[in-house]
């Protein structure tokens, strides 16, 4: 079975109409199997939430509000600072930032493989 038709066929399953819903549903999938990112002040996973709310709102185009909710239940204005930093992060060509979210990418990916059931 392909990829492909993994995904057309949780995408079904779950009445899942759009690519952006199911990245959408991909990431909340990702923290409800991976609740750590969401509970600690480890710099490691600040980093991981500053980058899920920038993909979330700009890669996805969903509300920060949204966004917060998905993180953790956090207020807009702190996924406003989350972007902001990822932002700054990136100009500054932070490279433990990079290296954290080339690997939480690969993660992401693993888990669009074979997290869904």
């Amino acid at each position: 079975m392909t990829e492909d038709y993994t995904v057309l066929h949780y995408m079904v399953q779950n009445e899942i109409s759009t690519e952006k819903e199911f990245n959408l549903q991909l990431i909340k999938g990702f923290l409800k199997e991976n609740s750590y990112i969401l509970k600690t002040q480890e710099r490691e996973r600040v980093y991981e939430r500053r980058y899920l709310a920038y993909l979330v709102t700009h890669k996805l185009g969903y509300t920060r509000k949204l966004a917060g909710e998905i993180l953790g239940g956090k207020d807009h204005t702190t996924i406003v600072y989350a972007i902001k930093k990822h932002h700054e992060a990136i100009e500054v060509k932070d490279k433990m930032y990079r290296g954290i979210i080339n690997e939480l990418n690969k993660e992401l990916e693993a888990f669009r493989k074979f997290g869904i059931n």
